[in-house]
């Protein structure tokens, strides 16, 4: 059997599979492991029953075919796995729900080589770019092509209202794994966030990525304005736009959401409302981590434009700077964090005593911390969104 759009990191007691082209991955413990890669020799006629279910589920994701391969590459020079560097904190548009900090301008392009070389270094697997509008960065081609000569798997964020023909057919030669665009709902919702004009602009972004062969997913804002026309709107994306995929959120009231609290309630049927991607898959058993769910800070960073690093881009709402890689190294940053005994890489899940008694927990693991500290001042705190997700009471 051969693996596909796949590589391997071990790290923090785990061992990890990330897909290439999408956010899923899967954690194994070492039998797993060996017994995922003795199916390299192996035709399909071939496999035990335990490889035979392996092979269903990876399959079903695109991560493994019949033939015979080779084990997928190993990138375990630390646990980062995914980096979001703000290439552009200028934006073209001004949205009510906007959060981005709008500090540091245009990403010095010296620099930003420099920050994958530093990637490089500690195996990161996936480099995406974000804003502001990463658009307006002069250089943007140049350095899209430098993730991806670099041997990154590259996605990009966009409002889509600067695309153009020959822009998504340039980066459609590049190797770009996919676009996220922002489409918050039909013509009235997403123009009352973005401003006139915005939706045709965006749309016609969206077919442009599609007519190049880029693969697109469209990043939503849910709330109790634009839920009832979720489905619909989803419907369209996929059946109209022939979108990959999708991602809904709610507002965080942060940043331009603080002023329009208002218009950017919580959806009330959220369950129903958000659409349903799971990202991760556990093979067998694992050692319990200490890291926080999302990996903040340890499998995942965000890297401003000033060079500021945080744990993610959250996190930076909270003032959690991890230091500046535009002064020092990247890499040696990032492991003298990893040595610390902080919140990040051991957070005492038994102070989470608002959650404890909560069926979810076992799963949910208190939901977003970094949403907890924005909105009750208090990391272990009740993240309300995660409540609200599942159908259960926020207080």
């Amino acid at each position: 059997m051969k693996f596909k759009n796949c590589l391997w990191k071990r790290s923090l007691g785990e061992i990890t599979l990330y897909h290439t082209q999408s956010d899923y991955r899967v954690i194994v413990d070492e039998d797993s492991l060996a017994v995922l890669f003795d199916m390299c020799n192996k035709t399909e006629k071939e496999l035990t029953e335990r490889q035979r279910d392996y092979y269903q589920k990876l399959s079903a994701k695109n991560m493994m075919e019949t033939g015979i391969g080779d084990v997928p590459q190993e990138r375990s020079q630390s646990p980062l796995a995914y980096v979001e560097i703000e290439v552009s904190s200028v934006c073209n548009l001004n949205c009510k729900h906007c959060f981005a900090c709008n500090e540091g301008g245009f990403i010095e392009i010296d620099f930003f080589y420099k920050l994958l070389e530093e990637l490089r270094k500690l195996g990161a697997i996936v480099v995406s770019l974000n804003g502001g509008e990463p658009l307006l960065h002069p250089h943007l081609i140049p350095m899209m092509q430098r993730v991806h000569e670099e041997g990154f798997n590259l996605v990009l964020f966009t409002n889509g209202t600067l695309l153009t023909p020959e822009f998504c057919e340039k980066i459609g030669s590049i190797g770009l794994n996919k676009v996220y665009v922002s489409l918050d709902g039909f013509r009235h919702q997403h123009e009352l966030v973005r401003g006139e004009g915005t939706f045709d602009q965006t749309v016609r972004g969206i077919r442009l990525l599609r007519k190049s062969g880029i693969r697109v997913w469209i990043n939503s804002m849910i709330h109790q304005g634009n839920e009832n026309e979720v489905t619909a709107f989803k419907q369209f994306c996929f059946q109209e736009l022939c979108v990959n995929g999708m991602r809904m959120s709610p507002v965080q009231p942060i940043g331009n959401a603080r002023e329009n609290l208002a218009m950017f309630q919580y959806p009330q049927n959220a369950q129903k409302s958000l659409v349903d991607l799971p990202d991760m898959e556990t093979v067998s058993s694992h050692p319990h981590s200490r890291t926080l769910p999302c990996g903040a800070g340890i499998s995942q960073i965000y890297i401003a434009a000033n060079g500021n690093f945080y744990p993610c881009d959250f996190f930076r709402r909270n003032s959690m700077s991890l230091g500046n890689a535009s002064q020092n190294a990247l890499s040696g940053l990032y492991q003298a964090h990893l040595a610390q005994n902080s919140i990040l890489t051991n957070f005492d899940y038994g102070k989470l005593t608002s959650c404890q008694q909560c069926p979810a927990f076992s799963t949910c693991k208190g939901g977003c911390r970094a949403r907890a500290l924005l909105l009750n001042q208090n990391i272990y705190s009740k993240d309300p969104f995660a409540c609200i997700k599942r159908g259960l009471p926020k207080e």
